[in-house]
């Protein structure tokens, strides 16, 4: 088991269909079994439930919060991130083509992935709909 605690916010039900279903907890208690959450609330209600010898990892400074999801998102893209914002058609050819050839490397590809997938997981990204390249190696 294991366990976080610190302020956290969750999802009481589907934000598309309730204004009030964000739940702040000021000092919330998660514990975790085998990769899924087991148990949310108040530190103070839940802190019962802690079997002997489980270190509690706290987190002052941070909300905690459930995984984001990204519905678009070209990896390929990484290294262009800021480039100037020309008209469409010449910012795709000035920028993107050119940074989307390199993908037909297969060791460019990986770097770039590998890139790609730790910077959305420390920004709180779990999940996400990712585009490549026409180039077999960018996948």
């Amino acid at each position: 088991m294991k366990a976080i605690r610190g302020q956290a916010v969750s999802l009481r039900g589907n934000p598309f269909l309730s204004e009030d279903c964000l739940e702040h907890v000021a000092d919330a208690l998660i514990l975790m079994e085998d990769g899924r959450i087991t148990a949310f609330g108040p530190y103070a209600q839940l802190a019962g439930m802690l079997p002997a010898g489980v270190e509690v990892v706290t987190y002052e400074n941070a909300l905690i919060l459930p995984g984001l999801i990204d519905t678009h998102v070209h990896y390929p893209q990484l290294q262009m991130i800021a480039s100037y914002g020309e008209q469409l058609l010449a910012w795709l050819d000035k920028y993107t083509f050119p940074a989307e050839l390199q993908f037909a490397d297969a060791a460019h590809a990986e770097a770039v992935a590998k890139l790609f997938f730790r910077e959305i997981l420390a920004a709180g990204t779990t999940t996400a709909v990712v585009y490549c390249t026409v180039h077999p190696s960018s996948v």
